[in-house]
């Protein structure tokens, strides 16, 4: 039954379409027994001693009519079962990728990247090949056993009850396969996963590997991977397959008690030669549909392991969707009480800090204290544990989703590009915006100019990650994603720690202008540029330890004059030869 409740859940709002194409199979096997029927009907008047022969040919003709009424259902239902099993995969396509957009970061980096787009792509074809070929013929076998064994019931009960035990007999092999295919079939896409895993760490991570001479064992390991999955594919083809052939012969075994039963009953003058031959040639034709059946069944019940992971991402508790909303009256952030843990490990004690609207606000600390946790708290990325954040003086739990979004934009030190364009890599931020508007946001984060130098300009393919550009030309446009967006509230996360001189100034121009009116929370390490700045939070122990003006913490005891220190001391040194 749950395999049956899994299918359901996956086809969604498709029931009433795939209860269609149920009953059509349901009518294109009774159409194959209502053949059966009419072929005994013909048997049994060509073995008179004088047959009507207008009456053979109308019957003739009505078995010639329903086999072309056969290939005519056929043909529908192998039409809509295909248009079903389609659009049913791009609508679980959609929902997956829906929800995991809806997921907040603390559940979705529980599993490696590779387990999400395992699901999307390999387990939904798996469903897709399994749905539009195995599902059918399995339907139709069901259903053609049932109806064919129902007739030969009516011409002779006690040999329809032979053919019964024989179908019986065999439900023990299928249980035992059953076991083997889900325990085995989980096993086997898990070492799928792994080896989709380990092979995409291996393409993504050469640059590391070559530097520090560790291919060899990487691929020694990506080699483990790979044989891992040929045993477990193994093991799933050979350990279900001696019991299927059992079945095979228990099938085959079965025909043949129900012939000796027959000649038994024919020689009692119990049984006449048109229910026979009958049986004889119907008998036989029951057991195919039930051999392709047995394959059918344990390739779906494979297909169930991939349903029901596809049903444990979509069953994730996501982010709650508010239905409407009023507009923000300003951009002010409340932490109140806030603590947060992940995996058991206390990343945030009670922080209770105000950034005030249209200002700029500091965040400082040593690596590891919680600050890019705050950030990411405000944004959403992670969901509060215990406490409030207030936008506005408003919980930004009760505010919808798409709304916190537009009133943030985000400049962090790892820049993401897709594998896109440049021009398209900056719209992302306003898909409505124009090319004037693109222009004019690159020309204030100052990458116009280097944009330009290009072959091919906006048009440039940036690769994967953006890896065809310098970090502080992804830095710029980043920045100029956030000058297109122009959101009242800007997170930075220390966008200048990795770039060189040059870059780092022109970045810094270009976040001067950024930060002009609007609510600028920001983490820095580099103290001496903190001057002036009113509001800054020194974090340590996972807590609020200091807070104040620059002017204040530079001259009170504590951690930022420790650190404002070290830094100083940093400048004086030099390299000196050996």
């Amino acid at each position: 039954m749950s395999f049956i409740k899994n299918i359901l859940f996956i086809i969604g709002n498709f029931k009433q379409e795939f209860y269609k194409v149920v009953a059509f199979h349901m009518i294109h096997s009774f159409l194959i027994s209502s053949s059966s029927g009419v072929l005994v009907a013909i048997l049994w008047e060509l073995l008179k001693k004088e047959p009507n022969r207008v009456f053979v040919y109308s019957l003739v003709g009505l078995l010639t009519f329903f086999l072309l009424l056969q290939l005519f259902i056929s043909k529908i239902t192998y039409k809509r079962g295909s248009k079903l099993t389609y659009s049913i995969s791009k609508e679980l396509r959609m929902r997956l990728g829906t929800h995991i957009y809806e997921l907040p970061l603390g559940i979705l980096n529980k599993k490696h990247s590779s387990y999400y787009s395992s699901c999307l792509l390999q387990d939904i074809r798996i469903f897709e090949n399994f749905f539009s070929h195995s599902i059918p013929s399995t339907i139709t076998g069901i259903f053609s056993v049932f109806f064919i064994l129902l007739f030969l019931a009516f011409l002779d009960y006690r040999l329809a009850f032979v053919l019964t035990l024989g179908i019986l007999c065999i439900v023990p092999f299928i249980y035992f396969a059953n076991l083997i295919v889900v325990y085995f079939g989980k096993k086997h896409i898990e070492a799928k996963e792994e080896m989709s895993k380990q092979f995409l760490e291996y393409c993504e991570g050469m640059k590391y590997l070559k530097s520090f001479n560790y291919i060899d064992k990487k691929y020694k390991l990506l080699e483990k991977v790979l044989y891992d999955f040929k045993l477990k594919s193994f093991k799933l083809e050979m350990f279900p397959g001696p019991l299927i052939l059992l079945s095979f012969v228990f099938c085959e075994l079965g025909f043949l008690f129900m012939v000796f039963y027959a000649l038994n009953y024919f020689n009692d003058n119990s049984l006449n030669l048109t229910f026979l031959v009958a049986f004889l040639i119907i008998g036989y034709r029951l057991f195919e549909p039930i051999k392709v059946f047995l394959v059918d069944f344990l390739e779906l019940k494979y297909m169930n392991n991939a349903i029901i992971r596809i049903k444990e991402i979509l069953e994730l508790k996501t982010i709650k969707r508010i239905p409407s909303f009023k507009k923000l009256k300003n951009s002010e952030i409340k932490f109140e009480n806030v603590s947060f843990s992940y995996d058991n490990k206390e990343l945030l004690k009670e922080i209770n800090l105000t950034f005030p609207s249209n200002d700029i606000s500091v965040l400082v600390g040593l690596s590891g204290e919680g600050k890019t946790t705050i950030l990411s708290l405000i944004a959403r990325f992670w969901e509060v544990k215990s406490g409030e954040i207030k936008l506005a003086g408003v919980n930004i739990k009760d505010i919808p989703i798409e709304e916190l979004y537009l009133n943030i934009s985000q400049v962090f030190q790892d820049v993401y590009l897709f594998d896109d364009t440049i021009y398209n890599n900056i719209q992302i931020a306003k898909i409505n915006a124009s090319k004037n508007q693109i222009i004019e946001a690159c020309k204030k984060a100052n990458c116009l100019e280097f944009i330009e130098k290009l072959e091919n300009g906006f048009d440039t393919k940036v690769g994967e990650g953006g890896t065809k550009l310098s970090g502080g030309e992804k830095q710029r446009i980043s920045i100029a994603r956030a000058f297109l967006k122009d959101a009242p509230i800007l997170l930075l996360d220390e966008p200048t720690s990795s770039l060189d001189s040059i870059n780092e100034y022109f970045v810094q121009e270009s976040i001067y202008k950024l930060t002009k009116n609007k609510t600028v929370i920001m983490i820095a390490h580099k103290l001496k540029m903190l001057k002036g700045i009113k509001n800054i939070y020194v974090i340590n122990d996972k807590k609020i330890a200091q807070k104040g003006s620059f002017e204040l913490l530079s001259k009170s005891d504590g951690l930022f004059k420790d650190m404002l220190a070290y830094q100083e001391k940093s400048l004086t040194w030099q390299v000196i030869k050996s």
